[in-house]
Parts: structure tokens; sequence; C-alpha cells
């Protein structure tokens, strides 16, 4: 249903908690074995090699944006599941303030 939920992250946000509960059963998997369960990454975490989900979109600027991050390990192998905050409204405004012009 993850795979499947890839414009619904209302939806993919319900299951986040029972995939953090159920993490041991995707500890040493490859980034490929993850796409494969649970679809293209549509989130975002240092590289596009790490995969991530988005769970839930900020519909306004105050809000935030959350994701699904299966962090890796040396051997490019799942090491822990952990929900991550993507970005928020006063972090983007202070780094547009700081961009030269």
């Amino acid at each position: 249903k993850f795979k499947t939920a890839n414009d619904k992250e209302s939806l993919r946000a319900k299951m986040a908690c029972s995939l953090i509960k159920n993490k041991k059963q995707y500890i040493g998997k490859s980034p490929s074995e993850i796409r494969e369960i649970f679809g293209d990454y549509s989130g975002h975490y240092f590289s596009d090699t790490i995969p991530a989900y988005l769970i839930e979109i900020a519909k306004k600027e105050d809000e935030d944006s959350w994701q699904i991050v299966f962090l890796l390990n040396n051997d490019w192998k799942v090491s822990n599941i952990v929900i991550h905050k993507n970005c928020c409204g006063s972090f983007k405004k202070s780094i547009l303030l700081k961009l030269p012009i």
C-alpha cells in the first residue's frame, strides 16, 4: 500500500509508525531492495542514493514537511529507519535572506 500511495502522503504518514515499529525486517537491505518494496524515492536526505519518502508535505509556509529515511551504513545497507523533519518555513526564510542578489 505504501508503494501505491505515492501521491497520498497522509496515507503514508499513517503507515510510518508501523514501519518504524517493524524496522528490523528492513535492516540490512540495499537501497535497490528498498526501492523495489516501497517504490521510487519521493524525499531527499543529503543524497539521491539514500532512500527517503515524504510522508507529510507542508501546505503553508509555517508548516513542516516530514519524511521517512532509510539510513545506510558503510556497506550501503540499511542500518536504521528514522522520521526526519525535511524543512521548515523559518529555515527557508533564513536561507533566502543570505543568498546574494
